[in-house]
């Protein structure tokens, strides 16, 4: 019989049988999220059972844990040995579920809403140099840079996700290279290309330098505040149109850009944000081939790339299962991304974090996906941050203070207290206040005692 948490990693697609490459054993995609969380200090034993407390496991169910995590670290045992337990009213293990996208939304993702991927703090687990070789390895077994190509070649629409300009370029042109293939087992044969971009602006340095940002504003007759992810889209396809074979069938394929407005309170639409608009153009038959006509859509590739394949999957999952679920897909993409690790991580916990509805309701959950998603969003990173302000102490010397704090708890419990411009600030409780100095952060385990 599987844990819990075999249950919850095989809901989302991590195998855990074990697999021989050339006779060597390979570590199951499920062994390699638990040596993952073991990186991360996840699974160090005062935060594990800080973390259980949290979302909810009971005195017994925290001791069976942590007995089963302190004997010598084993992947494979820590998978087995995890106790099957279910809340009374649902089958569902919320418990466990919600443990894993806690602790993973804290080390992996720790982005705060309309937070670009460059914007987001680095771990030090991420950081540190000896786990650089363990992170690859993992990152590799995981496949998150791996290509994945379509198997169906007939979509009606071929539909390319936004990104940086660097990024519409790389997706872009993948779709331009499965339209073009020779061969006929490759070639995608489809009707139109719709590009999914949102009213974010353009970021000089990032998009490009201020010159291209210059040149794209002043195609579009607008000022170089202006410029956003659906000019970008629309420069980069004109250009890899450009470059293509005249009669090529991706240059004379019909175009549309399906450009998403900020809602209201958000920074910018994000991707479910912009599949739920190329929901309404499809319900509003705004989606047409280039002689004008109507296309009763069935099918969409969609293109990202790695790592940001699985991640992506999980949004067109839960919005197409809403707004349009006859409608069949797949979501492919190019390998070999020159993302560094942190990006990858982050789009691993995004993954995890889009599919928790799904994943619960797989597993047999009663409750509604509204329902799922308001416990969601509790889980999200910084959800639980505790606004309070306790008066200032008025000290100047960081160092005498800090030791002031730390001395007061158990040696094991020392270096629990971070600056609000470290990582962790939304994952502890309660700031102290110092005067002239950024806010310092307790962890509950021991703002309690």
């Amino acid at each position: 019989m599987s844990s819990n948490l075999e249950k919850i990693l095989s809901a989302y697609g991590f195998e855990g049988d074990h697999r021989y490459d050339f006779f060597t054993f390979v570590e199951t995609k499920q062994m390699s999220i638990i040596r993952l969380l073991k990186l991360t200090g996840a699974l160090e034993s005062t935060r594990l059972e800080e973390d259980l407390r949290e979302t909810g496991h009971t005195k017994l169910e925290i001791q069976q844990i942590l007995a089963v995590v302190r004997s010598e670290f084993n992947p494979e045992a820590i998978l087995k040995q995890w106790p099957s337990y279910t809340n009374n009213e649902d089958e569902w293990p919320q418990k466990t579920h919600n443990w894993l996208i806690k602790v993973t939304q804290r080390e992996l993702f720790a982005r705060k809403q309309g937070q670009e991927r460059w914007q987001m703090p680095t771990g030090a687990w991420l950081e540190n140099t000896d786990n650089k070789e363990a992170i690859e390895a993992i990152i590799s077994n995981l496949e998150l840079r791996a290509e994945v190509r379509p198997k169906n070649l007939k979509p009606d629409v071929v539909s390319v996700f936004g990104a940086t300009t660097a990024g519409i370029r790389f997706r872009t042109n993948y779709a331009k290279i499965l339209i073009e293939a020779d061969k006929k087992n490759e070639s995608v044969c489809t009707k139109i290309l719709c590009l999914l971009s949102g009213e974010r602006s353009a970021t000089k340095g990032v998009d490009g330098e201020e010159a291209y940002l210059k040149l794209v504003a002043d195609k579009n007759s607008i000022a170089l505040e202006e410029v956003t992810e659906g000019h970008l889209m629309d420069d980069v396809y004109l250009s890899i149109k450009g470059e293509a074979r005249e009669e090529s069938p991706f240059s004379t394929l019909s175009y549309k850009n399906v450009y998403t407005r900020k809602p209201a309170g958000k920074v910018r639409p994000d991707t479910m944000d912009t599949l739920i608009e190329l929901c309404r153009q499809i319900k509003n038959k705004e989606i047409k081939d280039k002689n004008g006509e109507v296309v009763e859509i069935k099918s969409i590739l969609f293109i990202s790339s790695a790592p940001h394949i699985k991640a992506q999957e999980e949004a067109v999952r839960t919005v197409f299962k809403e707004h349009l679920p006859e409608i069949q897909f797949e979501v492919v993409g190019p390998g070999n991304s020159p993302e560094p690790a942190k990006t990858v991580m982050s789009s691993l916990g995004g993954a995890l974090f889009g599919g928790y509805a799904r994943v619960a309701q797989t597993l047999g959950s009663q409750k509604s996906v509204a329902e799922l998603e308001a416990i969601r969003k509790t889980l999200s990173f910084g959800a639980n941050v505790v606004k309070t302000d306790p008066a200032p102490v008025p000290t100047s010397n960081l160092a005498t203070t800090l030791e002031a704090v730390t001395s007061k708890f158990p040696v094991a419990e020392r270096g629990q207290i971070w600056t609000s411009t470290t990582r962790f600030a939304p994952y502890v409780c309660r700031p102290i206040f110092i005067q002239n100095l950024p806010p310092l952060y307790v962890r509950r385990s021991i703002v309690n005692k």
